[in-house]
């Protein structure tokens, strides 16, 4: 079988710098390595890494001045996107996102069947970002909210397979009989289920992009709270700076609060590093105002790590209050605060916490159930070709990629059954 993954990937797979590169990279590598042939299709938008991918997969990027290209719609990378796809003729094109990436569905899937990963519902993403972004970058912000919503209402008016990554997006989806959903978790790598505990007190990482939606600003209210308790604690913050003029903000909160001594920026790191950081963590935290299934979560959880973070979106899906980490309301600094401390302050309540969250992970986000799954849907998706008659029934076959029967599934499973 040969597979498209359409959407961000990273050029050098030891610097990912978000979580649907990460879904990429893992998902690439175990069909890799079940003898499917993988070409990555994306866009490079810093210009700045080497061409560096896994063994196996074939990476396909047109480097992009992003602020250029959102003049035109990006309308040069769209169809460079479609006429690579329709070059590499795949038995399936994956597309990852409903941004510039899935506003090519339309296209590519008049030649070749299609799934569609929706990793988040980009207008309430957005909406959820104007919360803590300065005013004066809000018009340019809103300008790329549109462009976004064009691109998200291309992409699901004519999606017919959707993986949705978390019962969430299936419930804000709704119903339509002209596309079946299937919920299966992004899969985490093998690895961070392999991760030792070296967890140092008061050690909290915070990995993601800086940008508005993550609730730093908010973060940053609750650290102040724990230093005024008394609560021994130092924050590693990892990750891409994404909008400059938030970062800026933050930063002079941190000041103001006299903070910068406890917080350490250490930016886009490697694989090793990041995987060291959890290792040595003693709990995450993700205070964000809006998130679908963040791939930082599943990556604590299967290093054993508890989690504190707020009950919006997907995660309350994911996090179980109490017992695999601490959940509270976005903005109610004070819950943010004591769910901190008491995490914190209890060792055998963060390890044994840990310890369910690890369990949960293996259960729900292993690579090996999620890619099983995802190949059945491969199938489905080329049936559905098939019976359309889009290619004439003596070229077109179903490869059989997998090395073992899949895992049975059913369209619109939820997660906890």
């Amino acid at each position: 079988m040969r597979v498209a993954l359409v959407g961000p990937y990273p050029l050098d797979w030891r610097r990912v710098t978000g979580g649907i590169e990460m879904v990429t990279l893992n998902l690439s590598r175990e069909l890799v390595a079940r003898g499917v042939e993988v070409h990555a299709v994306t866009l490079d938008f810093g210009g700045e890494e080497e061409a560096n991918p896994p063994a196996g997969v074939q990476l396909h990027h047109r480097t992009t001045q992003k602020r250029l290209a959102r003049l035109t719609l990006f309308a040069a990378e769209r169809r460079w996107i479609q006429d690579r796809v329709r070059e590499l003729r795949p038995d399936v094109a994956h597309v990852q996102g409903t941004d510039v990436y899935g506003a090519v569905l339309p296209r590519i899937a008049r030649d070749a069947p299609t799934v569609l990963t929706v990793h988040g519902y980009l207008r309430r993403e957005l909406q959820a970002g104007l919360t803590e972004l300065p005013w004066r970058a809000k018009p340019g912000f809103l300008l790329r909210a549109a462009f976004n919503a064009w691109f998200e209402g291309k992409a699901l008016g004519s999606a017919r397979h959707i993986v949705c990554i978390s019962p969430y997006i299936e419930k804000l989806l709704g119903q339509d009989t002209t596309r079946r959903t299937y919920n299966i978790p992004n899969p985490v790598d093998e690895s961070f289920f392999q991760l030792r505990d070296r967890g140092e007190d008061g050690r909290l990482l915070f990995a993601g992009m800086i940008r508005p939606r993550k609730g730093l600003l908010f973060l940053a209210k609750a650290l102040r709270g724990l230093k005024a308790e008394g609560v021994p604690f130092r924050l590693r913050l990892v990750g891409k700076v994404f909008e400059p003029s938030y970062y800026r903000r933050f930063l002079r909160v941190l000041d103001a609060y006299e903070l910068r001594d406890s917080v350490d920026i250490l930016g886009v790191v490697d694989d090793a590093l990041l995987k060291d950081e959890f290792e040595r963590a003693w709990a995450v935290v993700l205070p964000s105002s809006e998130e679908t299934a963040p791939m930082v979560i599943q990556q604590a959880m299967a290093a054993g790590k508890p989690v504190v973070a707020t009950r919006v979106g997907g995660i309350p899906w994911m996090v179980q209050d109490g017992k695999t980490g601490r959940l509270v309301d976005y903005g109610d600094v004070p819950s943010l605060v004591r769910a901190l401390a008491e995490v914190l302050s209890d060792g055998a309540l963060a390890k044994d916490m840990g310890q369910q969250a690890r369990e949960v992970a293996r259960g729900l986000f292993s690579n090996r159930h999620v890619v099983e799954s995802t190949l059945q849907v491969y199938r489905m998706a080329l049936e559905d070709f098939a019976a359309r008659d889009r290619r004439s029934t003596s070229s077109t076959r179903v490869p059989d990629a997998a090395t073992e029967p899949p895992l049975p599934l059913q369209p619109s499973e939820d997660l906890r059954r």
